[in-house]
């Protein structure tokens, strides 16, 4: 490691450390400060008798008052190479994270940036090698004016997000200033974004859901896969990154006997694992037909060889049925499909029977867990056993009202004072009033 001291800024010292490639023997201790990375600085020059100059430590984030000068270099600690080493364990752990979260929000962040210089391109501004703050905030007002391709309009929260992955995008002396774009997104979350929208997802219960399920043609491979993920996610209130994690091994469709169901054991959901997960007996229903689209689609799993229990219940297939060739080397899902993939096929289905939208929500993967438990409500089932039955704490309030779209919506509707208003302003008349509403002849 070695120091440089070469600028001056008014006229006082400051040190960098930068690492060398090269050095001639490791050294025990490394004899340098690390400080950010701002203009090095040092007193004029001196003669070569004069007494060396003492050495101090100035940041960008230093405060000095009156006559007060900044803290000496030999005041702060002297890093050794052991507070540089982590242990094996802790390397393995950079480099799975590198190849997991770390590699979808790459990817997060280079649709987004890819996105702005395409919108750039086509209307005439410019995105790299720079751009400008005005670029940057007319993309984010189109966002805010022409919404999600599927209607919905942007969150806020999404916005500030695209924001920083597209600031982030140019060097740190080139960036554009995002502090008033920040605040115009802020100002969308408080006068245009519909309160209470963010995050969610319209309820998918039995009247909205059989619809879709209708419009599903199971006479084909990707039919029967898709169907089986809507009533899996359905009867068994799951979260859609949940049921892209169930094995073949924790289905068993039972389809003879007094009962047809299905027996189940949920082991990975944000509150059971495999140490506590049980199996449960679902029974089936005429409505749904949990068992038989379960089981018509492990059939198919099992002609393409892919039933082994250890391997998912839902896989990736080509147009034509096939499993996609690939999939067993990708480093953050393997064969399992994402929850970002379970969330595109039930809006995908959703939208070919029209439900695309319920309630003025849109429809997600979340939608089928939150339409399972309105049903639920709407049944007369205990909070508790609903609660037991979503894997929510037991003393959880949130299907009681996070998780009931479907009854607020209906409470919402029942008053509306324009029922009082007739059809087309066609008033009624003495001569087209009733006997009963005219009164008494007088």
């Amino acid at each position: 490691m070695t120091v440089s001291d070469d600028n001056e800024v008014s006229g006082v010292p400051r040190v960098r450390a930068t690492l060398t490639a090269e050095a001639p023997e490791p050294a025990d201790v490394f004899d340098a400060e690390l400080v950010d990375d701002v203009e090095t600085a040092r007193l004029p020059d001196r003669a070569a008798d004069e007494p060396a100059a003492p050495r101090y430590r100035v940041t960008r984030d230093t405060i000095l008052g009156p006559g007060e000068l900044p803290p000496r270099v030999e005041e702060h600690p002297r890093f050794t190479e052991d507070d540089f080493r982590v242990s094996e364990r802790t390397r393995e752990r950079f480099r799975r994270a590198a190849g997991g979260r770390s590699r979808n929000t790459r990817m997060n962040r280079d649709s987004t940036r890819n996105r702005f210089q395409a919108w750039c391109e086509a209307n005439g501004r410019m995105a790299q090698p720079s751009t400008t703050a005005a670029h940057i905030a007319e993309y984010i007002g189109t966002l805010m004016d022409t919404g999600q391709p599927n209607g919905t309009p942007y969150s806020p929260d999404t916005l500030l997000a695209y924001l920083s992955r597209i600031l982030t995008w140019y060097p740190k002396g080139e960036r554009p200033d995002g502090s008033k774009i920040r605040d115009i997104i802020e100002d969308y979350r408080d006068l245009e974004y519909p309160a209470g929208l963010s995050d969610q997802a319209a309820a998918l219960t039995l009247e909205h859901l059989l619809p879709v399920l209708d419009a599903i043609d199971e006479s084909t491979r990707i039919g029967r896969r898709d169907a089986a993920a809507l009533v899996v996610g359905y009867r068994l209130l799951l979260r859609g990154i949940e049921i892209a994690d169930l094995p073949n091994a924790d289905l068993r469709p039972a389809l003879t006997g007094p009962r047809p169901g299905v027996w189940v054991r949920v082991a990975k959901t944000k509150t059971t694992d495999a140490k506590t997960a049980a199996w449960r007996f679902y029974a089936d229903r005429d409505d749904l037909r949990f068992a038989a689209r379960v089981a018509a689609w492990k059939a198919d799993l099992a002609e393409l060889g892919a039933d082994a229990p250890h391997l998912p219940f839902l896989r990736a297939l080509t147009k034509k049925g096939n499993l996609q060739l690939g999939r067993a080397h990708a480093t953050v899902r393997g064969l399992r499909l994402s929850g970002r993939t379970i969330n595109t096929i039930i809006q995908t289905r959703a939208a070919s029977a029209g439900k695309e939208i319920i309630g003025g929500l849109p429809v997600r993967s979340h939608s089928l867990r939150v339409g399972a438990n309105n049903d639920l409500k709407r049944g007369g089932v205990s909070r508790a056993r609903r609660n037991e039955e979503g894997r929510w704490s037991p003393d959880s309030q949130l299907t009681d009202t996070t998780y009931t779209r479907a009854d607020a919506l209906a409470s919402a509707q029942q008053d509306d004072v324009f029922e009082a208003v007739p059809l087309y302003g066609q008033w009624p008349t003495p001569e087209t009033l009733s006997p009963a509403r005219r009164g008494p002849e007088r």
